[in-house]
């Protein structure tokens, strides 16, 4: 089954339309049509909690063992397969077409063509731009991308396992995504615009000393030294403390450049 996030046609930055059920995993956990979200009664615990599990990766799914495991400690103990087995029915009962969860070669997935997840968007927005040369198809992408980031995985749940892992690799994405549309606006000459790009940077990640570093050389365009030479002083403080290091010496030559007469 080829994977059906939204990847915008060859070429172009048009969309096609996405499948009538989302399920929205960043910053949030829920699924819907279009309006309120899908029912999700004590009963439909376990079809909704494998929903979010196989929305979230984008590809070819999850191997059974690795569901059966990220599910243990909601599924019966003493036959988890079994247990599996039936969450599995009830999602495709809850979804109303048994296409829309598809078991081979030992792996389980969401059909693409039915269910659209914000992750899987997300992440094929960023290959996509990863494989553009820069210009406005890459930005297009990039800023899908961050619109639809609209805070961790899941949320404020607690999560553990294979959506532990997912989590800090979503936010690394993000974050990155981040600093390279900051970096596209300087280049655009959109020295106010890349400001407010590595300012969320870093609120997500104060001990990010590339971002700190742009963020330095932007304030320095703008003519604000004495805002850039504030900044090199909280970032000095934030890797002392964080990481038990000192700038590093592109760094203090970037700020260093700004102190001679």
């Amino acid at each position: 089954m080829q994977d059906h996030a939204l990847a915008p046609c060859p070429g172009t930055t048009v969309w096609p339309p996405r499948p009538a059920l989302g399920v929205h995993l960043l910053g949030t956990r829920r699924a819907d049509r279009g309006g309120p979200p899908l029912a999700a009664a004590a009963a439909q615990r376990e079809p909704m909690d494998l929903l979010m599990l196989l929305a979230a990766p984008p590809g070819q799914g999850l191997p059974v063992s690795a569901v059966v495991d990220q599910l243990r400690p909601s599924l019966e103990l003493d036959a988890p397969r079994a247990a599996l087995d039936m969450a599995i029915s009830r999602l495709r009962k809850l979804l109303g077409d048994p296409r829309a969860v598809e078991i081979a070669d030992g792996r389980v997935q969401v059909n693409r063509e039915q269910v659209w997840s914000d992750v899987a968007e997300f992440q094929c927005l960023l290959d996509t731009a990863e494989r553009c040369h820069p210009g406005p198809h890459r930005q297009a992408a990039l800023e899908r991308a961050l619109a639809l980031y609209r805070g961790p995985l899941l949320g404020r749940d607690r999560v553990h396992g294979l959506m532990a892992v997912q989590r800090e690799a979503l936010a690394l994405r993000w974050l990155h995504a981040l600093q390279d549309v900051g970096d596209a606006l300087q280049q655009q000459g959109l020295h106010v615009q890349a400001v407010q790009c590595y300012r969320r940077a870093l609120a997500a990640d104060p001990l990010c000393e590339p971002v700190y570093r742009a963020l330095i050389a932007t304030y320095t365009r703008l003519g604000e030294a004495a805002q850039a030479l504030h900044l090199y002083r909280s970032c000095t403080v934030a890797l002392r403390e964080g990481l038990g290091v000192l700038p590093a010496a592109t760094t203090q030559a970037l700020v260093e450049s700004l102190q001679r007469p």
